[in-house]
């Protein structure tokens, strides 16, 4: 096979899992206000989903106030004619398992509402009625979905298809709800398909993974992806009032016979363990008598608390505020409580809290690159969902996969506001944003990352010239190239591995802001690290000029090995402030 023209590598396939709303509020998206409206809610921009498919006619697919299909687009729609319209301007599916374009398991509709669906009134009655406005994140955005993923599977080969589809098409940006685990780049599909899509000019954005709390658990590691983390966006939800607590621990109650004391009219404390699910424990306490449940989380889980249909009135508390109940409990022999519903209340302020099984850095396939790029809500989601006889129409959902499409669309509403620029900077804008969650219209310093400028960095990961071969789809020589460390790649964060030798690394910003600003360097104090930075002060003399800095990471005789330090560096103007991240890992 490898004598044949055109060859450049055979391997198994591998078979990746899906990464399983105020979202726009959190993010400072205002409907006719700010950013939102300058970007035009994503109109014009085309976003390519890989997904288990899509329910064509959900209404958040609706074609209201939708422009007519981009002259550009070259897409198929594999649906009937009916179902097409202005917003959902492509359907197709891959492999022999995936027959239809139709979503069989629900996680691509959901997806693709949170990334792009209108605007939507909805009323959905729980426990208590939740009504308002649905939307996604660039709700006059086109989509097209790319069926890859069946009911029980992704296949890499049908990935690879679907992103060559994708290009082939138009598309503006990519987004990608799956992956696997981390492997070289050279051995990753989606990666190298990603590099591919970068080179056309489409921002390909993917989730992080749900491998957590573990370190080194991510998918989607390549710098020329944005790599999505979730978030939980804290709030309280607390159902009906009852009115007697009792004191019982309980792992596996899949049944009534699980219960060694009477709990009949009673509420149960449930700590979560073993494998039964909050929902089978539910029913367990309700199969016995109970009249509610209280779940208290694991430690590793922290404030990761999940909307669920429970069966039994159930609240779910973090472990911190579980060991207060549980305290509680050994303080008196008759507890009693009340729980009083208050409904979702925003602006927690322990809120955002990274989710417990978020998958976690560092990456392994380049540590020298902090991932991941940028974080977003993902736990209890609100969006579309295909099938309503079994469940609402719009329903909770939680997982990376489930925010990697509403921070995709940040690239989308960039590029309505900066069409020329966003791709080379996009991790940029989003790791120097002023404001945590908030996407500002315009960058003033930019870190440009060129195509050409990964050849170095690749031969620098030691890999051969048929491995960098495999990603930038040429023939290369890395014995031609000067390869560099894989932290001197002009990312807009630092990611540093720290022994005896002081490290320098060189970063060069570009000023898109205003035409002769001048910008001088804040540093926080990171415990046992000096950092220095020269020059101190940037002096713009007009716009689009480029200016380079170094920075020289010193460890101090007092700091402890394997350690890990974290902090940022800021540059500011008299109107701007412009934020990147350092992680220090003391070795």
């Amino acid at each position: 096979m490898q004598q044949i023209p055109g060859f450049v590598s055979a391997r198994p396939e591998q078979v990746y899992p899906l990464h399983t709303t105020h979202s726009p509020d959190f993010l400072g998206l205002i409907q006719n206000l700010g950013f939102w409206n300058s970007s035009r809610y994503g109109t014009g921009i085309i976003i390519g989903l890989l997904d288990s498919g899509i329910s064509p006619y959900h209404p958040s697919f609706s074609n209201q106030g939708m422009l007519p299909l981009p002259g550009k687009w070259k897409g198929t729609f594999e649906f009937t004619s009916r179902a097409c319209n202005n917003k959902l301007i492509g359907a197709r599916y891959f492999g022999i398992e995936n027959g239809s374009p139709s979503d069989e398991v629900g996680h691509g509709t959901h997806t693709t509402a949170a990334a792009a669906g209108n605007f939507i009134e909805v009323l959905i009655c729980l426990a208590t009625p939740i009504n308002g406005t649905a939307v996604g994140m660039a709700p006059l955005a086109h989509l097209a979905m790319y069926k890859v993923c069946g009911l029980r599977n992704c296949l890499e080969s049908d990935i690879i298809a679907g992103m060559d589809a994708a290009i082939n098409d138009g598309v503006d940006v990519l987004s990608i709800s799956l992956g696997g685990q981390s492997s070289p780049f050279y051995n990753d599909t989606i990666e190298v398909g990603a590099y591919r899509a970068m080179v056309k000019g489409i921002s390909v954005s993917c989730s992080a993974g749900n491998c957590g709390p573990s370190d080194h658990a991510l998918s989607n590691e390549a710098p020329w992806i944005l790599t999505v983390e979730r978030l939980l966006c804290l709030g309280t939800t607390k159902n009906q009032m009852v009115n007697q607590l009792f004191g019982l621990r309980i792992f596996l109650p899949q049944s009534a016979n699980a219960f060694t004391e009477d709990v009949r009219g009673k509420i149960v404390r449930c700590e979560l363990g073993g494998l039964a699910s909050r929902v089978e424990r539910g029913e367990a306490v309700k199969n016995a008598g109970g009249a509610a449940m209280i779940i208290m989380n694991q430690n590793d889980l922290v404030y990761t608390i999940l909307a669920e249909a429970h069966v039994p009135p159930t609240i779910h508390i973090s472990h911190a505020d579980g060991l207060k109940v549980k305290a509680y409990l050994n303080s008196t022999s008759k507890p009693t409580t009340t729980i009083i519903f208050k409904g979702t209340i925003i602006g927690n302020d322990r809120a955002p809290v990274v989710a417990g099984f978020s998958s976690n850095g560092p990456s392994q396939a380049s540590p020298g690159i902090l991932k991941p790029d940028i974080i977003g809500p993902s736990v209890n989601i609100l969006a579309a969902w295909p099938d309503k006889r079994l469940l609402p129409a719009n329903v909770f959902a939680t997982g990376s996969g489930h925010v990697n499409p509403s921070r995709a669309n940040d690239p989308g509403l960039v590029y309505d506001n900066e069409p020329n620029e966003y791709i080379s900077y996009l991790c940029g804008l989003n790791y120097t944003n002023q404001q945590v969650g908030i996407i500002v219209q315009h960058q003033w310093l930019v870190y440009d990352i060129d195509q050409q400028d990964y050849l170095p960095y690749l031969c620098g990961l030691n890999y051969t010239n048929r491995q960098v071969g495999i990603i930038v789809n040429r023939p290369v020589r890395c014995s031609e190239i000067s390869s560099i460390p894989e932290a001197e790649l002009n990312y807009p964060s630092f990611s540093v591995f720290l022994g005896n030798k002081p490290q320098t690394y060189n970063r060069t910003v570009k000023n898109v802001g205003e035409a002769n600003p001048v910008y001088s360097v804040g540093i926080t104090k990171l415990p046992g690290v000096e950092i220095r930075v020269e020059p101190t002060t940037l002096q713009f003399s007009q716009l689009n000029q480029k200016l380079t800095y170094q920075v020289t990471f010193n460890r101090l005789a007092k700091a402890s090995s394997e350690t890990i330090v974290h902090g940022s560096l800021m540059w500011t103007s008299t109107k701007y402030s412009v934020r990147s991240p350092i992680v220090v890992f003391i070795v």
